[in-house]
Protein backbone atom coordinates (compact mmCIF):
# COMPACT_ATOMS: atom_id res chain seq x y z
CA UNK A 1 0.00 0.00 0.00
CA UNK A 2 1.46 3.61 -1.20
CA UNK A 3 1.70 6.07 1.36
CA UNK A 4 -0.70 8.24 -0.31
CA UNK A 5 -3.37 5.33 0.18
CA UNK A 6 -2.50 4.88 3.78
CA UNK A 7 -3.19 8.73 4.58
CA UNK A 8 -6.31 8.94 3.29
CA UNK A 9 -7.76 5.97 4.83
CA UNK A 10 -6.63 7.38 8.14
CA UNK A 11 -8.46 10.23 7.36
CA UNK A 12 -11.35 8.84 6.79
CA UNK A 13 -11.03 6.64 9.53
CA UNK A 14 -10.71 9.96 11.91
CA UNK A 15 -13.85 10.99 10.45
CA UNK A 16 -15.89 8.48 10.58
CA UNK A 17 -14.93 7.91 14.68
CA UNK A 18 -15.62 12.02 15.04
CA UNK A 19 -18.99 11.08 13.40
CA UNK A 20 -20.23 8.52 15.30
CA UNK A 21 -18.46 10.55 18.40
CA UNK A 22 -20.56 14.02 17.50
CA UNK A 23 -24.50 13.87 16.74
CA UNK A 24 -26.06 12.03 14.09
CA UNK A 25 -29.26 11.81 12.22
CA UNK A 26 -32.04 9.78 13.18
CA UNK A 27 -33.86 8.34 10.14
CA UNK A 28 -37.61 8.50 9.26
CA UNK A 29 -40.13 6.60 7.93
CA UNK A 30 -43.85 7.05 7.36
CA UNK A 31 -46.93 5.16 7.22
CA UNK A 32 -49.94 5.94 4.59
CA UNK A 33 -51.22 9.12 6.99
CA UNK A 34 -47.98 10.45 6.77
CA UNK A 35 -46.95 10.18 10.62
CA UNK A 36 -43.48 9.63 10.93
CA UNK A 37 -41.72 6.23 12.87
CA UNK A 38 -38.06 5.72 14.08
CA UNK A 39 -36.65 2.41 14.08
CA UNK A 40 -35.81 1.62 17.91
CA UNK A 41 -34.12 -1.27 18.63
CA UNK A 42 -34.07 -2.11 23.25
CA UNK A 43 -32.15 -4.35 25.51
CA UNK A 44 -28.73 -5.50 24.79
CA UNK A 45 -29.80 -8.19 22.27
CA UNK A 46 -31.63 -5.44 20.01
CA UNK A 47 -35.56 -5.93 19.54
CA UNK A 48 -36.04 -3.39 17.10
CA UNK A 49 -39.45 -1.98 17.06
CA UNK A 50 -40.83 0.62 14.93
CA UNK A 51 -42.43 3.44 17.15
CA UNK A 52 -44.31 6.54 15.82
CA UNK A 53 -42.92 9.89 16.79
CA UNK A 54 -45.29 11.82 19.09
CA UNK A 55 -44.56 15.86 19.41
CA UNK A 56 -47.24 15.95 22.41
CA UNK A 57 -45.90 13.12 24.62
CA UNK A 58 -43.60 13.08 26.67
CA UNK A 59 -42.43 9.81 27.47
CA UNK A 60 -41.38 6.62 25.37
CA UNK A 61 -44.51 3.33 25.50
CA UNK A 62 -44.21 -0.44 24.24
CA UNK A 63 -46.13 -3.18 24.88
CA UNK A 64 -44.83 -5.73 27.33
CA UNK A 65 -44.42 -9.62 26.44
CA UNK A 66 -46.95 -10.21 28.74
CA UNK A 67 -50.00 -8.44 27.15
CA UNK A 68 -52.56 -9.96 25.44
CA UNK A 69 -52.43 -7.17 22.41
CA UNK A 70 -52.23 -9.09 19.50
CA UNK A 71 -48.83 -7.05 18.59
CA UNK A 72 -45.71 -8.30 16.43
CA UNK A 73 -42.74 -7.10 18.47
CA UNK A 74 -42.67 -6.76 22.68
CA UNK A 75 -40.61 -5.72 24.98
CA UNK A 76 -39.43 -9.13 26.77
CA UNK A 77 -37.15 -7.31 30.38
CA UNK A 78 -35.47 -10.87 30.67
CA UNK A 79 -33.63 -11.24 27.39
CA UNK A 80 -31.91 -7.82 28.34
CA UNK A 81 -28.35 -8.08 30.45
CA UNK A 82 -29.00 -4.54 31.52
CA UNK A 83 -32.79 -3.87 31.79
CA UNK A 84 -33.99 -3.46 35.26
CA UNK A 85 -37.27 -2.09 36.73
CA UNK A 86 -37.98 1.23 38.41
CA UNK A 87 -41.24 1.09 39.10
CA UNK A 88 -43.80 -1.69 38.73
CA UNK A 89 -47.75 -1.42 37.42
CA UNK A 90 -47.55 2.63 37.37
CA UNK A 91 -50.59 3.83 36.20
CA UNK A 92 -50.03 5.78 33.62
CA UNK A 93 -52.72 7.75 30.81
CA UNK A 94 -52.24 8.37 27.05
CA UNK A 95 -54.84 10.41 24.91
CA UNK A 96 -56.90 10.26 28.24
CA UNK A 97 -56.93 6.28 28.68
CA UNK A 98 -55.32 4.97 31.46
CA UNK A 99 -53.15 2.00 31.25
CA UNK A 100 -50.46 0.29 33.72
CA UNK A 101 -47.20 -0.23 32.77
CA UNK A 102 -43.73 -1.34 34.34
CA UNK A 103 -41.15 1.76 34.23
CA UNK A 104 -37.57 0.71 32.75
CA UNK A 105 -34.26 1.07 32.52
CA UNK A 106 -32.31 -0.22 29.58
CA UNK A 107 -30.27 0.25 26.21
CA UNK A 108 -31.51 1.80 23.39
CA UNK A 109 -29.84 2.65 19.82
CA UNK A 110 -31.10 4.44 17.15
CA UNK A 111 -28.96 4.37 13.88
CA UNK A 112 -25.45 5.21 15.66
CA UNK A 113 -26.85 6.56 18.56
CA UNK A 114 -26.17 4.38 21.37
CA UNK A 115 -27.90 5.42 24.78
CA UNK A 116 -26.88 2.73 28.15
CA UNK A 117 -29.23 4.58 30.38
CA UNK A 118 -32.59 5.02 28.77
CA UNK A 119 -35.81 5.47 30.70
CA UNK A 120 -39.75 4.16 28.70
CA UNK A 121 -42.75 2.20 30.07
CA UNK A 122 -43.58 -1.13 28.84
CA UNK A 123 -46.84 -1.57 28.97
CA UNK A 124 -48.81 -4.43 30.60
CA UNK A 125 -52.86 -3.09 30.69
CA UNK A 126 -54.83 -0.95 29.26
CA UNK A 127 -57.00 -0.31 25.98
CA UNK A 128 -56.25 2.38 24.10
CA UNK A 129 -57.45 2.31 20.43
CA UNK A 130 -54.49 4.96 19.53
CA UNK A 131 -52.12 2.34 20.89
CA UNK A 132 -53.25 -1.36 19.85
CA UNK A 133 -52.34 -1.52 16.33
CA UNK A 134 -48.42 0.16 16.76
CA UNK A 135 -45.42 -1.35 18.34
CA UNK A 136 -45.33 1.72 20.34
CA UNK A 137 -44.70 5.47 20.81
CA UNK A 138 -41.26 7.92 20.41
CA UNK A 139 -42.16 10.37 22.78
CA UNK A 140 -40.93 13.77 21.76
CA UNK A 141 -42.99 16.36 23.82
CA UNK A 142 -42.16 19.39 25.58
CA UNK A 143 -40.67 18.48 29.71
CA UNK A 144 -41.36 20.61 31.82
CA UNK A 145 -40.61 18.76 35.40
CA UNK A 146 -37.85 17.14 36.48
CA UNK A 147 -39.60 13.33 36.03
CA UNK A 148 -40.29 14.25 32.48
CA UNK A 149 -36.72 15.69 31.86
CA UNK A 150 -35.38 12.10 33.13
CA UNK A 151 -37.77 10.46 30.94
CA UNK A 152 -37.63 12.81 27.80
CA UNK A 153 -35.49 11.26 25.03
CA UNK A 154 -34.11 14.46 24.03
CA UNK A 155 -32.83 15.05 26.99
CA UNK A 156 -31.15 11.64 26.89
CA UNK A 157 -29.34 12.41 23.48
CA UNK A 158 -28.07 15.78 25.13
CA UNK A 159 -26.80 14.20 28.50
CA UNK A 160 -24.97 11.29 26.27
CA UNK A 161 -23.37 13.93 24.57
CA UNK A 162 -25.29 13.55 20.99
CA UNK A 163 -26.49 16.52 21.31
CA UNK A 164 -24.61 19.59 21.53
CA UNK A 165 -27.37 22.29 22.93
CA UNK A 166 -30.83 21.59 23.70
CA UNK A 167 -32.23 22.42 19.70
CA UNK A 168 -33.13 19.70 17.12
CA UNK A 169 -35.07 19.95 13.91
CA UNK A 170 -37.45 17.42 12.67
CA UNK A 171 -37.21 17.34 8.75
CA UNK A 172 -40.47 16.12 6.78
CA UNK A 173 -39.76 17.69 3.70
CA UNK A 174 -38.68 14.99 1.84
CA UNK A 175 -41.94 12.48 1.15
CA UNK A 176 -40.17 9.46 1.06
CA UNK A 177 -38.38 9.65 4.30
CA UNK A 178 -37.34 11.91 7.19
CA UNK A 179 -34.86 13.16 9.77
CA UNK A 180 -34.42 14.09 13.50
CA UNK A 181 -31.31 16.44 13.29
CA UNK A 182 -29.30 18.07 16.04
CA UNK A 183 -29.56 21.84 16.09
CA UNK A 184 -31.79 24.06 13.51
CA UNK A 185 -30.92 22.77 9.88
CA UNK A 186 -32.72 24.81 7.04
CA UNK A 187 -31.49 26.33 3.83
CA UNK A 188 -31.64 29.26 2.24
CA UNK A 189 -35.22 28.48 0.00
CA UNK A 190 -36.50 27.39 3.37
CA UNK A 191 -39.23 29.94 3.93
CA UNK A 192 -41.14 30.09 7.35
CA UNK A 193 -40.94 31.47 10.68
CA UNK A 194 -39.77 31.36 14.50
CA UNK A 195 -42.64 31.14 16.82
CA UNK A 196 -42.92 31.88 20.49
CA UNK A 197 -43.38 28.71 22.85
CA UNK A 198 -45.90 28.98 25.54
CA UNK A 199 -44.61 27.20 28.48
CA UNK A 200 -47.06 24.46 30.43
CA UNK A 201 -46.12 21.54 32.64
CA UNK A 202 -48.43 18.89 30.59
CA UNK A 203 -46.15 18.15 27.86
CA UNK A 204 -47.68 19.55 24.99
CA UNK A 205 -45.90 22.08 22.72
CA UNK A 206 -48.10 25.63 22.27
CA UNK A 207 -47.36 28.16 19.59
CA UNK A 208 -50.29 31.12 19.15
CA UNK A 209 -52.41 31.67 15.99
CA UNK A 210 -53.49 35.01 14.34
CA UNK A 211 -55.97 34.45 12.22
CA UNK A 212 -57.66 32.43 9.48
CA UNK A 213 -57.45 34.10 5.49
CA UNK A 214 -60.18 33.18 3.57
CA UNK A 215 -58.98 33.59 0.04
CA UNK A 216 -55.83 34.07 -1.93
CA UNK A 217 -55.52 38.39 -1.76
CA UNK A 218 -54.33 38.85 2.08
CA UNK A 219 -55.28 42.79 1.01
CA UNK A 220 -59.07 42.38 -0.08
CA UNK A 221 -60.21 39.48 1.54
CA UNK A 222 -61.23 38.90 5.04
CA UNK A 223 -59.50 37.23 8.42
CA UNK A 224 -61.08 35.25 10.93
CA UNK A 225 -59.81 36.24 14.15
CA UNK A 226 -58.99 33.84 16.64
CA UNK A 227 -58.85 36.32 19.72
CA UNK A 228 -58.54 34.13 23.12
CA UNK A 229 -58.74 30.96 21.39
CA UNK A 230 -55.13 31.68 19.78
CA UNK A 231 -53.17 28.84 21.39
CA UNK A 232 -52.74 26.14 18.84
CA UNK A 233 -50.67 22.40 19.88
CA UNK A 234 -47.88 20.76 17.68
CA UNK A 235 -48.86 17.14 17.36
CA UNK A 236 -46.68 14.79 14.40
CA UNK A 237 -49.37 11.69 15.40
CA UNK A 238 -53.01 13.49 14.73
CA UNK A 239 -53.84 12.86 11.35
CA UNK A 240 -56.10 16.08 10.66
CA UNK A 241 -55.84 19.57 11.98
CA UNK A 242 -58.42 21.04 14.22
CA UNK A 243 -59.69 24.44 14.92
CA UNK A 244 -62.14 25.79 17.58
CA UNK A 245 -65.95 25.37 16.97
CA UNK A 246 -66.65 28.64 16.74
CA UNK A 247 -64.11 29.37 14.28
CA UNK A 248 -65.08 26.79 12.15
CA UNK A 249 -69.07 27.45 11.97
CA UNK A 250 -67.80 31.07 10.68
CA UNK A 251 -65.48 29.66 8.22
CA UNK A 252 -69.14 27.83 6.96
CA UNK A 253 -71.02 31.12 7.59
CA UNK A 254 -68.19 32.85 5.07
CA UNK A 255 -66.92 30.21 2.70
CA UNK A 256 -69.58 27.96 2.02
CA UNK A 257 -72.63 30.42 2.15
CA UNK A 258 -73.71 29.34 -1.36
CA UNK A 259 -72.84 26.10 -1.18
CA UNK A 260 -75.11 25.50 2.13
CA UNK A 261 -77.83 27.69 1.14
CA UNK A 262 -77.75 25.04 -2.32
CA UNK A 263 -77.69 22.28 0.86
CA UNK A 264 -75.06 20.85 -1.19
CA UNK A 265 -72.82 20.99 2.17
CA UNK A 266 -73.67 20.28 6.35
CA UNK A 267 -72.65 20.75 9.50
CA UNK A 268 -72.69 17.40 10.84
CA UNK A 269 -70.52 15.87 13.91
CA UNK A 270 -68.96 12.36 12.99
CA UNK A 271 -67.95 10.56 16.07
CA UNK A 272 -65.27 13.03 17.59
CA UNK A 273 -65.37 15.65 15.08
CA UNK A 274 -67.31 18.21 14.13
CA UNK A 275 -67.10 18.96 10.21
CA UNK A 276 -68.36 19.73 7.31
CA UNK A 277 -69.67 17.65 4.50
CA UNK A 278 -70.25 18.17 0.94
CA UNK A 279 -71.96 16.19 -1.47
CA UNK A 280 -70.75 17.46 -4.94
CA UNK A 281 -67.32 17.93 -6.27
CA UNK A 282 -67.77 21.15 -8.20
CA UNK A 283 -66.40 24.53 -6.10
CA UNK A 284 -65.74 26.88 -8.48
CA UNK A 285 -66.33 29.86 -6.33
CA UNK A 286 -64.05 28.09 -3.55
CA UNK A 287 -60.48 29.76 -2.58
CA UNK A 288 -57.54 28.78 -0.83
CA UNK A 289 -57.53 29.62 2.80
CA UNK A 290 -54.28 30.18 5.38
CA UNK A 291 -53.25 29.60 8.71
CA UNK A 292 -51.70 32.77 9.89
CA UNK A 293 -48.99 33.21 12.44
CA UNK A 294 -47.80 36.48 13.04
CA UNK A 295 -46.54 37.62 9.78
CA UNK A 296 -45.89 34.35 8.61
CA UNK A 297 -48.54 31.68 7.29
CA UNK A 298 -49.38 28.23 5.48
CA UNK A 299 -51.46 28.31 2.24
CA UNK A 300 -53.67 24.88 1.80
CA UNK A 301 -54.26 24.40 -1.60
CA UNK A 302 -57.83 24.71 -3.20
CA UNK A 303 -57.61 20.82 -3.85
CA UNK A 304 -56.63 20.11 -0.25
CA UNK A 305 -59.08 21.68 1.07
CA UNK A 306 -62.10 19.35 0.41
CA UNK A 307 -60.96 15.89 0.70
CA UNK A 308 -63.16 12.88 -0.77
CA UNK A 309 -64.00 10.59 1.83
CA UNK A 310 -63.62 6.86 0.01
CA UNK A 311 -66.42 5.10 1.45
CA UNK A 312 -69.50 7.54 0.72
CA UNK A 313 -67.72 9.52 -1.74
CA UNK A 314 -68.48 12.61 0.03
CA UNK A 315 -66.27 15.71 0.59
CA UNK A 316 -64.97 16.47 3.96
CA UNK A 317 -63.49 19.60 4.82
CA UNK A 318 -59.44 19.48 5.82
CA UNK A 319 -60.20 21.47 9.04
CA UNK A 320 -62.24 19.90 12.30
CA UNK A 321 -63.07 20.97 15.50
CA UNK A 322 -62.48 18.05 18.29
CA UNK A 323 -65.18 18.34 20.69
CA UNK A 324 -62.86 17.02 23.46
CA UNK A 325 -60.33 18.94 23.41
CA UNK A 326 -60.38 22.88 23.51
CA UNK A 327 -56.88 23.63 21.96
CA UNK A 328 -56.68 24.13 18.16
CA UNK A 329 -54.26 21.28 17.05
CA UNK A 330 -51.74 21.59 14.04
CA UNK A 331 -51.68 18.16 12.66
CA UNK A 332 -49.54 15.95 10.45
CA UNK A 333 -51.39 16.87 7.15
CA UNK A 334 -50.43 20.33 7.64
CA UNK A 335 -47.08 19.45 8.69
CA UNK A 336 -45.70 16.82 6.04
CA UNK A 337 -43.73 18.59 3.75
CA UNK A 338 -41.90 20.90 6.56
CA UNK A 339 -38.80 21.18 8.72
CA UNK A 340 -40.40 21.33 12.26
CA UNK A 341 -37.24 23.19 14.83
CA UNK A 342 -37.49 22.43 18.50
CA UNK A 343 -35.69 25.17 20.63
CA UNK A 344 -35.65 24.44 24.32
CA UNK A 345 -32.97 26.87 25.23
CA UNK A 346 -34.45 29.98 23.78
CA UNK A 347 -38.17 28.61 23.67
CA UNK A 348 -39.25 28.64 20.13
CA UNK A 349 -40.50 26.63 17.65
CA UNK A 350 -39.26 27.04 13.73
CA UNK A 351 -41.93 26.20 10.86
CA UNK A 352 -40.31 25.97 7.87
CA UNK A 353 -40.82 24.48 3.71
CA UNK A 354 -44.13 23.94 1.49
CA UNK A 355 -46.88 26.48 1.26
CA UNK A 356 -44.95 28.76 3.82
CA UNK A 357 -46.03 32.43 2.36
CA UNK A 358 -44.74 35.82 4.38
CA UNK A 359 -47.58 37.95 4.25
CA UNK A 360 -45.77 41.41 4.56
CA UNK A 361 -43.80 40.28 1.05
CA UNK A 362 -46.81 39.68 -1.13
CA UNK A 363 -46.04 41.43 -4.20
CA UNK A 364 -48.91 42.69 -6.92
CA UNK A 365 -48.00 41.97 -10.47
CA UNK A 366 -47.85 45.21 -12.59
CA UNK A 367 -47.94 45.39 -16.17
CA UNK A 368 -44.96 45.98 -17.88
CA UNK A 369 -44.58 49.52 -19.65
CA UNK A 370 -44.17 49.76 -23.12
CA UNK A 371 -41.23 52.63 -24.92
CA UNK A 372 -43.16 54.94 -26.88
CA UNK A 373 -43.41 55.49 -30.53
CA UNK A 374 -41.57 59.00 -31.77
CA UNK A 375 -42.79 60.18 -34.85
CA UNK A 376 -40.18 61.16 -37.57
CA UNK A 377 -40.07 64.26 -39.44
CA UNK A 378 -38.21 64.87 -42.66
CA UNK A 379 -35.07 66.71 -41.42
CA UNK A 380 -34.46 63.25 -39.60
CA UNK A 381 -34.87 61.59 -43.23
CA UNK A 382 -32.32 63.93 -44.58
CA UNK A 383 -29.76 63.27 -41.66
CA UNK A 384 -30.04 59.29 -42.30
CA UNK A 385 -29.51 59.96 -46.24
CA UNK A 386 -25.91 61.61 -45.21
CA UNK A 387 -25.29 58.94 -42.52
CA UNK A 388 -25.93 56.11 -44.96
CA UNK A 389 -22.84 58.16 -47.37
CA UNK A 390 -20.52 58.38 -44.51
CA UNK A 391 -21.25 54.37 -43.64
CA UNK A 392 -20.11 53.38 -47.65
CA UNK A 393 -17.06 55.59 -47.31
CA UNK A 394 -16.21 54.14 -43.82
CA UNK A 395 -16.24 50.59 -45.70
CA UNK A 396 -14.26 51.45 -48.59
CA UNK A 397 -11.58 52.81 -46.13
CA UNK A 398 -11.82 49.29 -44.02
CA UNK A 399 -11.46 47.22 -46.96
CA UNK A 400 -8.29 48.45 -48.06
CA UNK A 401 -6.84 48.46 -44.92
CA UNK A 402 -7.59 45.06 -44.42
CA UNK A 403 -5.76 43.77 -47.73
CA UNK A 404 -2.60 45.74 -46.19
CA UNK A 405 -2.89 44.03 -42.62
CA UNK A 406 -3.09 40.61 -44.33
CA UNK A 407 0.26 41.56 -46.31
CA UNK A 408 1.93 42.21 -43.18
CA UNK A 409 1.02 38.81 -41.40
CA UNK A 410 2.25 36.97 -44.28
CA UNK A 411 5.58 38.01 -43.41
CA UNK A 412 5.45 38.31 -40.20
CA UNK A 413 4.44 34.18 -39.79
CA UNK A 414 7.76 33.67 -41.95
CA UNK A 415 9.86 35.32 -39.47
CA UNK A 416 8.09 33.64 -36.69
CA UNK A 417 8.65 29.85 -38.36
CA UNK A 418 12.36 31.13 -38.48
CA UNK A 419 12.39 31.67 -34.68
CA UNK A 420 10.47 28.77 -33.37
CA UNK A 421 13.54 26.45 -35.43
CA UNK A 422 16.21 28.35 -33.26
CA UNK A 423 14.04 28.46 -29.89
CA UNK A 424 13.42 24.34 -29.94
CA UNK A 425 17.03 23.97 -30.14
CA UNK A 426 18.10 25.82 -27.55
CA UNK A 427 15.42 23.69 -25.39
CA UNK A 428 16.67 20.67 -26.44
CA UNK A 429 19.94 21.80 -24.58
CA UNK A 430 17.94 22.93 -21.19
CA UNK A 431 16.38 20.23 -20.67
CA UNK A 432 19.44 18.07 -20.73
CA UNK A 433 21.02 20.18 -17.90
CA UNK A 434 17.76 19.89 -16.06
CA UNK A 435 17.46 16.34 -15.52
CA UNK A 436 20.75 16.12 -14.33
CA UNK A 437 19.71 18.46 -11.16
CA UNK A 438 16.39 16.66 -10.75
CA UNK A 439 18.41 13.77 -9.82
CA UNK A 440 20.47 15.38 -7.23
CA UNK A 441 16.96 16.43 -5.49
CA UNK A 442 14.98 13.35 -5.28
CA UNK A 443 16.87 12.69 -2.10
CA UNK A 444 15.69 16.13 0.12
CA UNK A 445 12.37 15.71 -1.31
CA UNK A 446 11.83 12.38 -0.16
CA UNK A 447 12.98 13.36 2.90
CA UNK A 448 10.06 16.03 3.01
CA UNK A 449 7.79 13.87 2.31
CA UNK A 450 8.93 11.84 5.57
CA UNK A 451 8.08 14.33 7.73
CA UNK A 452 5.22 15.81 6.16
CA UNK A 453 3.17 11.93 6.48
CA UNK A 454 4.41 11.89 9.95
CA UNK A 455 3.18 15.05 11.57
CA UNK A 456 -0.14 14.45 9.36
CA UNK A 457 -0.43 11.68 11.06
CA UNK A 458 0.52 13.27 14.67
CA UNK A 459 -2.45 15.71 13.91
CA UNK A 460 -5.13 13.08 13.53
CA UNK A 461 -4.01 11.07 16.36
CA UNK A 462 -4.47 14.12 18.61
CA UNK A 463 -7.72 15.76 17.05
CA UNK A 464 -8.84 12.06 17.69
CA UNK A 465 -8.14 12.46 21.29
CA UNK A 466 -9.44 15.77 21.84
CA UNK A 467 -12.77 14.09 20.37
CA UNK A 468 -13.14 11.64 23.35
CA UNK A 469 -12.09 14.47 25.90
CA UNK A 470 -14.72 16.65 24.62
CA UNK A 471 -17.14 14.03 25.01
CA UNK A 472 -16.36 13.90 28.32
CA UNK A 473 -16.35 17.32 29.30
CA UNK A 474 -19.95 17.46 27.62
CA UNK A 475 -21.15 14.88 30.05
CA UNK A 476 -19.35 16.48 32.92
CA UNK A 477 -21.50 20.43 32.23
CA UNK A 478 -24.52 18.20 31.27
CA UNK A 479 -24.43 16.49 34.75
CA UNK A 480 -23.67 19.95 36.25
CA UNK A 481 -26.33 21.72 34.11
CA UNK A 482 -29.19 19.11 34.44
CA UNK A 483 -28.13 17.00 37.72
CA UNK A 484 -31.69 15.34 38.60
CA UNK A 485 -31.10 13.73 34.74
CA UNK A 486 -27.94 11.59 36.75
CA UNK A 487 -29.98 11.13 40.47
CA UNK A 488 -32.35 7.78 40.70
CA UNK A 489 -35.86 8.15 41.46
CA UNK A 490 -35.06 7.68 45.10
CA UNK A 491 -33.20 10.97 45.51
CA UNK A 492 -35.80 12.65 43.56
CA UNK A 493 -38.11 11.56 45.83
CA UNK A 494 -40.80 11.91 43.32
CA UNK A 495 -44.42 9.71 44.45
CA UNK A 496 -46.13 8.24 41.28
CA UNK A 497 -45.83 8.95 38.09
CA UNK A 498 -47.08 12.50 36.08
CA UNK A 499 -50.31 12.33 34.55
CA UNK A 500 -49.69 13.47 30.57
CA UNK A 501 -52.73 13.41 28.48
CA UNK A 502 -52.35 13.72 24.58
CA UNK A 503 -55.91 15.08 24.28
Amino acid sequence: MSKKLMIIYLILFYLQICFILSSSDIKLTYDDFGRPYSSVCLGTKSLCLSLRLDTDYVDTLVHDSTSKKDIKNKYDSSISKKSSKIKENVEIKYNSKSLKADLIKDTIELDSLDIKKAFFYSIKEGDCEDLDKIEGILGLGYAAKADQEKNSFMTQLYVNGYLDSKIWTIDLSDKSKGYIIPDKKIGGKDIGTDLELINNEEGHWFIKIKSILLGNDIKKDSNLEFGNDCQMKISTSEIKSSINLDILKKIGDGYFKKLIDSSECKFETKGKYSTYTCKNNNYDDIKAISLIFNDFGILIPKENILVKDSQNNNYEFILSNYDGEKNNVLGIDLLKGKKLVFNCEKMIFGLYGENMFDTTKVEEIKPKEEDPIIPKDKDDDDDEKDDDKDKDKDKNKDKKEENDNNNQNQNQNQNNQNQNQNQNNQNQNTNNNQEKSTNENVVVKSGSKKFRNTVIIILIIFSFVCCIYYKRYRKRKAKIKYPFAYRSYNDLNVNGIQMVSDQ
